[in-house]
């Protein structure tokens, strides 16, 4: 009865210590994290964010960054290229969907075209 228990404790044990272990993040992620925080920490000041987005935009950065660098690690041929296109594409629409269209062309860069609108123009982007 005592080593039943006893093995199942271990069991139980091992497999707490493997979860925690698998949960923490590497160092090479944890550096992929501060730039998408400091990122969207510059972003603040130009684009009104709530705290919603600003978490469901990190989770989004850091999913397509952990992707990209996986599929970068081996060579970049034309292979490899059309995944990242095709993640870009899919992190982009993704976070099409928490942005409202202003935000969304500021987030991306695209302020230029938004700001060579007319201010009624511009009421459709938001």
């Amino acid at each position: 009865m005592k080593k039943t228990t006893l093995f199942i404790m271990l069991i139980i044990l091992l497999t707490f210590m493997t979860h925690c272990s698998s949960a923490k993040m590497n160092n090479t992620e944890y550096q992929m994290y501060k730039k998408i925080e400091t990122k969207l920490e510059k972003l603040k000041d130009i684009i009104p964010l709530n705290k919603k987005q600003i978490e469901k935009l990190k989770q989004i950065e850091f999913e397509y960054l952990k992707e990209v660098s996986k599929l970068k690690r081996n060579s970049l041929t034309d292979r490899i290229k059309k995944k990242v296109k095709r993640l870009e594409i899919y992190r982009d629409d993704k976070i099409k969907d928490i942005l409202t269209k202003g935000q969304y062309l500021k987030y991306t860069g695209k302020a230029t075209k938004y700001l060579l609108h007319s201010p009624t123009e511009r009421k459709e982007f938001q």
